[in-house]
This record gives structure tokens, sequence and C-alpha cells, in this order.
């Protein structure tokens, strides 16, 4: 996936409901190489839950991917910081010559306060469903 680039929207929940677009918006070339450059823990923990092997790599068989539950305690290099809210990233997969849409992916989010064992607040994005149920992830695939 060498000539792909990746779109990334990054939609925050609106005080007023509704999702607002645009919070924050990435154009990342070579998506799955800045994906494993940027998020390694993220990448191989997103490996494992799909394929069962976190040394997986681009490209994925075509067809519809989907996990729930994963752990999301990972670090993310190169985010800007997040307010506390809501989040919801939609993610696209273009090949960089035509445009031609590859793939697709959405994700929810929230970022909430996290206390160390000093009680230092840090930031930490925890993906869910956006149910009542705490700490469950989905994300949904389609290659």
């Amino acid at each position: 996936m060498v000539n792909n680039i990746g779109d990334i929207n990054i939609a925050s929940w609106s005080a007023r409901g509704g999702w607002k677009d645009n919070a924050y918006l990435f154009s990342v070339p070579k998506l799955c190489t800045a994906a494993r450059t940027m998020a390694p823990s993220l990448w191989r923990k997103g490996m494992v839950a799909l394929f069962n092997d976190p040394n997986a790599a681009c490209p994925f068989p075509p067809g519809s991917y989907s996990f729930r539950n994963m752990s999301t305690n990972f670090d993310i290099k190169a985010v800007p910081s997040f307010f506390y809210g809501k989040w919801r990233a939609t993610g696209k997969l273009f090949r960089t010559s035509t445009r031609v849409l590859l793939a697709c992916a959405r994700a929810f989010g929230s970022t909430v306060p996290k206390l160390h064992q000093a009680g230092n607040p840090q930031h930490r994005m925890a993906f869910n469903v956006l149910r009542k149920t705490p700490l469950k992830s989905r994300l949904d695939i389609q290659v």
C-alpha cells in the first residue's frame, strides 16, 4: 500500500447534541507505514484482534473486518491534545494517483482523565461504542 493515502476526519460531540465534523483533519501518505510508526502499540493490538498476528502487514485481503472490546491502553504519537469529551474518527484510504476509495473505517472514543499512582492526572483515549457500557470498544473496517 505504498501508493495510498489516508484521510482522517475527527469529529467532536457538540454540547448542543450531534457530531461536529472537522475538529481535526489529517492527510497521511503511506498510511500503513505511518500507522505502524506513529501508533505501534495500537497497530499491534489491532493486528492481533483482526488476524491473531501482531506482525501482520498491509495489504490486507479484501473483506469486512470488525473487533470489539480491544484493550484501549495505548499511546498515539503526533496526535494533538484533545479536550475531554466524545470523539468520532472517520478514515478513508485512497489510491494516491486516482483518488479511488479503497477502504474506510470509523471509530468512536472519549477522552477522560486517568489518575496515575502519584495522583497526577494524564489524558488517555478510551475507545468505546458510546453506549452506557464503559471501556467497550468496536472498530468496523471494510476493505
